[in-house]
Order: C-alpha cells, then sequence, then structure tokens
C-alpha cells in the first residue's frame, strides 16, 4: 500500500469533525488541477529573509510583519515554504503536495489530478495530523519496538524500490515486441464454436469434419441431436482477445482462416472453433498499451542482468556449504536448521546470512506448513530460490545506499511521510480508542434520535396518460375522477402522445423509492393516496394525469436489524469527538500557526 493512502486513511476519516484550525479565505475549489493551483501565504518577515524567493512570487505585504507569497503548489524550488508550524516545526508546500498527489502525479509521470476536497481544509487536516504525531513522539510511540521494525522494514523496501526505478528508467521497450504485441492485441477472428457436454460427442463430431462434412453441416446434425450448442457466429460478430479466455484466444489465433481447431476442455465442456475470418483492428489506446508492456519485458529483462552484477560485486557464498545442506528429513531436523548460526553467505560491510535465515525464507514459501513438504521430500527444493530472495533484497539494498540513495530528500520525505501515519496509527490504537466507551443505552438513544436514518424508504407505484394539451389531461382527469376507468382511459383518450422519459411512463410493474424520482414527479405525487389521480405538467409540451396506483410509507427499521450500524456510527462519532477534544489540548500545548490563507487556480 502507498504509505500515503495509509497516512489519509485515518486524516481523512477522523480530522474532518474534529475542528480544523485552518481559517481564512477558502479559494481553493475542489476539483482545482494540481498543476493550475497557487497558494497564497502571508509569512512572517523573518521566516521569509531566511528563504531564496524569486521577485515573481512576492505580491506584496499584508501587515508591516508579513510579506504577502503567491506561490505555485508544483514548485520544486519552494517545496521548503512553511504554510504552516506545529512546535516551531513547519508544514511545508513539499509536504502539503505529496499529501495530496498521488506518487506518480507528483514525479511528474501522469498528469496532475484534480484535488478531492477544498485544499484549505486538507492543509487544516495536515496540521492536525502533525499535533497528534508531535504528541505521539512526545508520549515515546516512536521508540516502540513494533514502530521502528515497521518504519525500518518500509525505508528499507523503499530503497530497494527506488534503486530498480532508477536503474529500469532509461531502459525502453523493444520496437520488434511493441509490433508483436500489438498485432496480437488488435487481431478479432469471427468463429464458429460447437459447446459439447461429453468428449466422445465432440471427437465424433470432429471427425465428421475431418471425414470430409462442412462444419455447418456436421454442427447442424449435432445441435439439432442435442449433443451441442452452438457459440459465435452471431449476426458476423467479431471477437477480441481480449473478451475471451487467454486458454480460447491461444487456441484461436494458433489456427489458419478456415481451419478447424483440435477438441479442448473449457469450463462448461468441450469446445470445437472453426475461424471464418480474421482482421486488423487499428486502436491508439492498443498500441500506447503494447508499447507500455514491451518496455516492461525490457526492463524486467535488464533487471534480470542486473541483478548477478550486484551479486557478484556484494556477495560470496559458501557454495560447498549450501550444496551439503539437508533441509528435509523431519520437523525435528528443520527445527534445528532454524536454529544454525553457520554463515551460508557474506554481504560485503553488511551482517552474514546465516543457515538460520536461510531456513526461515524456506518457511515463509510454504503458506500451508510444512509438513507436507517434508513427508513428500521436496523442501530442498526451495533452497536455491529462498537464498536469491534473500542476496536480491541485500544486494540491492548495499547498492542502493553505495549510491546515496538513503541521502536524497525524496527517499527521507517518503519515510518521514511513512512514519508520521504509523506514528498517528498508534497513537489512535493506543490513545484514542481505550478512551471509547459505548453503552448499550447510547445506541438506542442515538437510534431514537436519528430514526429518519434507519427507515425503510417511502415507495411508490404509479401510471401515466401523457397528453399535447393541458386541456386533454385536464378533460381526462376530470372523468378519471367521476370513476371511468384508468386502463380504458389509457386506451382510448385522444391527444395522448409519447412519453418523453422512463419516469413520465410510470413506475411499470414495481414500487420505486419516491426520493429517486424527479423532484418535479415528486411534487406532484405530494399527498396523494392510493387511488388518487393528479395533474403535473412537463414543460410545454407535455401534461400528464398520475394514477397513484400504490404507496408504501416510510417505516422504522427495527433496532436489531440496524444494531450494527448504529454501533458503527456511534463508535466513529465518539472517536472523532475524543480526537477534537485532543486537538484542543494539543493546541495550547503545542501552538499551531497557519501562514497559507487560501487558495486558486491559474489559467491552465
Amino acid at each position: 500500500m502507498d504509505h500515503r493512502i495509509l497516512f489519509w486513511f485515518f486524516a481523512l476519516v477522523l480530522l474532518t469533525s474534529a475542528g480544523d484550525i485552518a481559517h481564512g479565505e477558502v479559494v481553493g475549489q475542489p476539483g482545482a488541477a494540481i498543476d493550475n493551483l497557487f497558494v497564497t501565504i502571508d509569512l512572517p518577515r523573518t521566516s521569509a529573509q531566511q528563504q531564496i524567493l524569486p521577485p515573481s512570487v512576492i505580491v506584496g505585504t499584508a501587515a508591516d510583519d508579513l510579506v504577502r507569497l503567491r506561490v505555485p503548489v508544483k514548485s520544486e524550488q519552494l517545496a521548503g515554504l512553511p504554510l504552516a508550524e506545529v512546535d516551531k516545526e513547519p508544514v511545508t508546500l513539499g509536504e502539503f503536495r505529496r499529501a495530496i498527489a498521488p506518487a506518480g502525479h507528483e514525479r511528474g509521470e501522469e498528469p496532475s489530478p484534480g484535488i478531492k476536497g477544498n485544499p484549505m481544509e486538507f492543509l487544516g487536516r495536515l496540521v492536525n495530523m502533525r499535533l497528534i504525531v508531535r504528541e505521539a513522539r512526545e508520549i515515546g510511540l516512536d521508540e516502540l519496538p513494533e514502530i521502528r521494525n515497521n518504519v525500518d522494514s518500509f525505508s528499507r523496501k523503499t530503497l530497494r524500490e527506488t534503486l530498480i526505478l532508477r536503474y529500469a528508467k532509461g531502459v525502453e521497450a523493444d520496437e520488434a515486441d511493441v509490433a508483436r504485441l500489438y498485432r496480437e492485441a488488435i487481431r478479432e477472428w469471427r468463429i464458429k464454436a460447437l459447446l459439447f457436454k461429453e468428449e466422445k460427442d465432440a471427437d465424433a463430431f470432429q471427425g465428421d469434419v475431418q471425414a470430409g462434412m462442412t462444419f455447418e453441416g456436421a454442427a447442424k446434425k449435432y445441435v439439432s441431436e442435442g449433443k451441442a450448442v452452438a457459440r459465435g457466429g452471431q449476426d458476423g460478430e467479431f471477437v477480441k482477445a481480449k473478451d475471451i479466455s487467454p486458454e480460447m484466444g491461444e487456441k484461436i489465433a494458433a489456427l489458419e482462416v478456415g481451419s478447424v481447431s483440435p477438441v479442448f476442455r473449457t469450463g462448461a465442456g468441450f469446445t470445437v472453433i472453426k475461424v471464418e475470418e480474421m482482421r486488423l483492428s487499428e486502436s491508439t489506446e492498443a498500441l500506447v498499451q503494447a508499447r507500455q508492456r514491451a518496455r516492461n519485458f525490457s526492463q524486467n529483462t535488464a533487471l534480470e542482468g542486473y541483478l548477478p552484477q550486484l551479486i557478484s560485486k556484494y556477495v560470496t557464498v559458501d557454495n560447498a556449504l549450501f550444496t551439503k545442506l539437508d533441509f528435509g528429513g523431519s520437523e525435528d531436523n528443520f527445527l534445528r536448521m532454524l536454529k544454525d548460526d553457520r554463515e551460508i553467505a557474506r554481504v560485503e560491510g553488511e551482517e552474514p546470512v546465516t543457515v538460520s535465515q536461510l531456513a526461515q525464507g524456506i518457511r515463509e514459501q510454504f503458506y500451508h506448513g510444512l509438513e507436507k513438504a517434508i513427508e513428500q521430500g521436496t523442501v530442498n527444493e526451495r533452497k536455491l530460490s529462498a537464498l536469491s530472495q534473500i542476496l536480491a533484497k541485500r544486494a540491492f539494498l548495499k547498492e542502493a545506499r553505495a549510491q546515496g540513495i538513503d541521502k536524497t530528500p525524496e527517499f527521507l520525505d517518503a519515510v518521514a511521510d511513512y512514519e508520521n501515519a504509523v506514528l498517528f496509527g498508534a497513537f489512535v490504537e493506543k490513545v484514542l480508542k481505550p478512551e471509547i466507551k459505548i453503552a448499550p443505552s447510547d445506541l438506542r438513544k442515538y437510534y431514537e434520535g436519528h430514526i429518519d436514518q434507519y427507515s425503510y424508504p417511502e415507495m411508490v407505484k404509479y401510471d401515466s396518460i401523457v397528453f399535447g394539451s393541458a386541456s386533454a389531461a385536464q378533460a381526462a382527469l376530470d372523468k378519471l375522477r367521476k370513476g371511468t376507468d384508468s386502463r380504458w382511459m389509457k386506451a382510448n383518450a385522444e391527444g395522448q402522445v409519447r412519453p418523453v422519459s422512463n419516469d413520465e411512463g410510470g413506475t411499470g410493474e414495481g414500487l420505486v423509492v419516491v426520493r429517486s424520482l424527479p423532484e418535479a414527479i415528486r411534487n406532484a405525487l405530494d399527498g396523494a393516496k392510493e387511488g388518487d389521480f393528479v395533474f403535473y405538467r412537463q414543460g410545454e409540451s407535455s401534461f400528464m394525469v398520475l394514477n397513484v396506483e400504490k404507496r408504501v410509507p416510510s417505516r422504522a427499521q427495527p433496532f436489531e436489524e440496524v444494531q450494527e450500524r448504529v454501533l458503527q456510527q456511534v463508535y466513529k462519532e465518539k472517536l472523532e469527538s475524543a480526537l477534537g477534544d485532543w486537538m484542543k489540548r494539543l493546541k495550547d500545548v503545542y501552538g499551531a500557526k497557519v501562514y497559507a490563507t487560501g487558495f486558486s487556480e491559474s489559467a491552465p
């Protein structure tokens, strides 16, 4: 999971109602594109003097001690500008951008998305998050072993992934692969197929075709005898590889036009296919996808060659020991291996790889336990793959550090963001959640106070007669109210026109939720009882008589039926309330200042 997804999961769920501290003009609108977004900052003059500011971003002064800036949110040069401050530590423009932009967008690999929600409120949540994280550090949550292990694991994983991305970045697609994959993607076939329940019938059909019967003639015979069902060939329809199973796609692709496939098993039985026609359907999208797939192939091939280079550069393996190691035989033997500290490989400048670690790596490959593998004597088959995985991780990590990736701002920011996410989650689990107490009476009270949220909706069934003039509709309405049969009226009344929409045509045989209807129809039906007829006008040329055939009023759902939903909502609100109380206290303890005053869009 992307660390930012985890980071903002808690923020968006819990901080929405926790009392945002960001005030001032809210100019940025939901959906604003990040690339076109500017933030206005009233920065203390002393802080501004510590920054190297291009003259173009200085738009004036907000007060004697404040410099007003207007800065593009996407600016890398000014990523260190503080938008806010918690306990004298800045919440920077770069941190804000990382929080709102998925990783690919932030790196400029994909077009900028629109912001979901108001950016000023987003900043307020980020400040509140920082307050929680500051308190989490104060009470020592950052020193807990599980927190440190989590962050260390993320750091190692990020270093390896960054190295791989850096190495693969310059690898381009092989044009021959692009052409091959593109052709495969745009091929379409018009086929005829027969599905048989019994394999013997499929074999007999194919024998008839090989003996000289036409595919069509044999198909007609077997379908009429109930031995097969025809598939494909519907109205000259062509099928694409992406729309059929990979197995069937392979079978079809191997056939020449006019040829018949061997019998092969499918999920529903046994199939025989004839290719009637093949064509190529050009597609820009398919070409883009083919190029990306080809590039992935090239990158994977390059990485397959890169790893041996790193192993050779950093790793020494005790091949004699590795060859004679036996992890099978019995569970007791494997347990001994888990305690074996002999060195099986050395990574330059790092802790050695032990037999114990290799045994652990083997065990992790057997998700459902080792017992069966030990019985079948297959445990040792995993030795090489387990050692390769361990050494690959070590070698990639070693090279990443050698290249200084662990010193780059991007890496340090990613780790800091992840650690903040983990600390926030730990604070919620260890501090906030234990404070939440819910009594059965709390659930009942909430249910009764929000009964409209736990009710079956009002439903209605109505029919309509649509006329082209108001006078015709009114005449029909008068007759219906005097007792004329509605079905007779709909069949015989003059001046009727076709309904413009489904809603004008009535609900058909079933009931519909009243609130799902257009507002004008809801208003027309308001107060009407079963058997009532009401007049409804739609625009200038559609006049209707609505016949209320059935009406089911809203009614409360039984408490027992919705108790779990009520519990979840009460718990969420109590958690938000507890978080809000903590925010108030932490603002007093640590202090928080917001320098950003609003967001606005530039011309694209």
